[in-house]
Parts: C-alpha cells; sequence; structure tokens
C-alpha cells in the first residue's frame, strides 16, 4: 500500500504549471495596472493610483454602467434558458440525451470568430432573417439588428448558454 504523501508529489507539476500560466501573468498585469505608460506606449511599473481614479471618471461611468447591465441580461437570459434546457435534457431527454447534448455541443467546436461572423451573416441588413422578413411582408424594408444591444446580449447569451447547460 502507498501512503497518501507519495500521491501528493503528483500536484507539484500541476501546481507549477498553474503559477507560470495564470497566477505570474495576473501579477504582472496587475502591478502594471499601478503603472503609466511612457511616449512609446510601454508599460512602466511604479506605483500610482490614476489608472483606478480614471475608471470613475464621468467619461467611463455610462460604459461600465453599460458593461454590467450586459453582464446581469446575459446572466439571466442564460438562468432562463439554460436550467429548463438542462433540466428538461436530465430528466426527460431518454435514449435521445446524447444527441440533444451533441446537438448543443457540435457548433461549439467552431472558432468564437467563426461563429460571430455567422450571426453577423444571419443578422445583416441584407442577411437571411431581414430577406425572410421582407419576403413575408413582415416588414416593409430591413430592421437593423447588428450594433444593437439587443444583438451583443443574444450574442453572449449565444457564446456563454453551453456553460449553463452542461455543468
Amino acid at each position: 500500500m502507498t501512503s497518501k504523501r507519495f500521491w501528493d508529489w503528483f500536484i507539484i507539476p500541476g501546481g507549477v504549471w498553474i503559477a507560470l500560466l495564470f497566477a505570474v501573468p495576473l501579477c504582472l498585469v496587475l502591478a502594471l495596472s499601478f503603472g503609466h505608460v511612457d511616449d512609446f506606449g510601454r508599460g512602466v511599473y511604479g506605483f500610482q493610483l490614476d489608472n483606478y481614479k480614471d475608471v470613475f471618471d464621468a467619461t467611463y461611468i455610462p460604459v461600465l454602467l453599460r458593461s454590467v447591465g450586459y453582464a446581469l441580461a446575459t446572466v439571466i437570459l442564460c438562468l432562463l434558458i439554460g436550467y429548463p434546457v438542462a433540466y428538461f435534457i436530465g430528466r426527460y431527454g431518454g435514449r435521445y440525451r446524447y444527441a440533444l447534448l451533441a446537438a448543443l455541443v457540435i457548433p461549439f467546436f467552431v472558432n468564437y470568430l467563426v461563429r460571430t461572423y455567422a450571426w453577423v451573416a444571419l443578422l445583416a441588413d441584407q442577411g437571411l432573417v431581414n430577406n425572410l422578413l421582407v419576403d413575408l411582408g413582415l416588414t416593409q424594408e430591413p430592421i437593423q439588428m447588428i450594433n444593437t444591444p439587443y444583438a451583443v446580449i443574444g450574442g453572449l447569451v449565444y457564446g456563454y448558454i453551453i456553460f449553463m447547460i452542461l455543468p
């Protein structure tokens, strides 16, 4: 029988890996956030709180509030959509459970940027959705769907919904 202490040694490579690729860059960015930018645009380490003071400047407050609003809307929509879908798959999926999970996961094998361009092609003024709306007579002219808060929130929900359903 091997002792527990023997198996503890296997944690060391993973811990070193996390320290090198996560903790060290995080500490460097945090240290640089207290610095300033020189004339060439390079970050210079130092200690000043001007960068943090600028975040609460009147110029950035609307952007900060909009970002928080988008995040809250995304979380709420992901919760409202993801939880019932996960419950349905878990409870009533039956023999189709793995097919339903595959249908959810397979689109996420495609690069995020490619999926974003696909959404742009669908929602553009001459995209599939607008052409369908005009052809069905639901609108007289294309509707502006790109560059709206609804498109931003929809894209965020689409990007993160899988993380609400799968775990």
